[in-house]
């Protein structure tokens, strides 16, 4: 409960009233309830310090600075950091720019956020993060693509594919980078386990896109 108070305040970009972090944290009310967040929050202020907890104008606060001084780091913040230097960067068409912002943002990232929580806010997070983890991988491949640096192309969308193996977009782009590498059987196997998968996860066939670069690869060389 104090791990999941703490990164709910963490995240919080203004203070919250018992009321909101008790709706958001524990929406079973019970006749306990006022005491476990009072309990809760004594124990998070054991941990931290009674001062990295701030109570004003009948809120609640973080505030870890007075506790550990200017150097606090959360990857978190630097994600969305980068996230917004990412897009402002490609909406100049700042390549350079661009690409380090977002090579920094997979850097970062590590899997689902908040892992051992459930409740709505943290889901919320978690689809909102992992999101932009994969349009910075999409981002990356399609800077690969324009400098023609296939393999690395080929890379990015295969991170993708890790966290979402049902984007056609994907595994299309790696079939077409396989075809300028002259990998014909590569590419046609990057076909059959994107069938494959479609089949098995969604119950579908692949797209008219990948079905035509697949007939293109099969057809007789005259």
């Amino acid at each position: 409960r104090a791990m999941e108070l703490f990164f709910f305040l963490l995240n919080a970009d203004s203070p919250l009233s018992k009321e909101h972090i008790i709706t958001a944290l524990w929406p079973e009310f019970d006749d306990q309830i006022n005491q476990t967040f009072h309990s809760t929050l004594h124990h998070l202020r054991k941990l931290f310090g009674e001062s990295c907890i701030l109570f004003q104008a009948n809120s609640y606060s973080l505030n870890l600075v007075t506790c550990y001084g200017e150097n606090v780091w959360y990857d978190v913040k630097e994600f969305q950091m980068r996230h917004t230097e990412a897009n402002q960067a490609l909406a100049h068409e700042e390549t350079i720019t661009a690409k380090k912002a977002l090579l920094r943002m997979v850097e970062l990232y590590r899997g689902d956020y908040g892992r051992p929580f459930y409740n709505d806010w943290c889901t919320l997070k978690r689809n909102e993060l992992c999101t932009a983890y994969l349009e910075a991988q999409r981002q990356l491949a399609q800077i690969a693509w324009q400098s023609k640096t296939y393999n690395e192309c080929i890379h990015h969308w295969h991170q993708l594919l890790s966290i979402d193996n049902c984007q056609e977009e994907a595994h299309y782009s790696i079939m077409l980078c396989y075809l300028h590498q002259a990998k014909r059987s590569a590419a046609l196997r990057q076909y059959q386990h994107c069938k494959e998968t479609l089949q098995q996860e969604l119950g579908i066939q692949p797209g008219l896109a990948i079905e035509k670069l697949y007939q293109r690869l099969t057809k007789p060389i005259d």
